[in-house]
């Protein structure tokens, strides 16, 4: 990744952090950022299962 990428990636990740933070409370950031890990998880077991299905 060149610089201006990583600085692109930085910036847009503070504006969802801003966003985030915009609409939760502290305490809920962690439960959030749990809950979307969890259902990325699980969106990636079962995109896996499907492909290995379809083949």
């Amino acid at each position: 990744m060149n610089s201006r990428h990583v600085e692109a990636t930085r910036d847009s990740a503070r504006r969802h952090l801003d966003a985030i933070g915009a609409h939760y409370t502290p305490e809920q950031i962690p439960l959030l950022l749990g809950l979307l890990t969890h259902i990325g998880h699980a969106y990636r077991t079962a995109t896996r299962e499907l492909r290995r299905s379809s083949s």
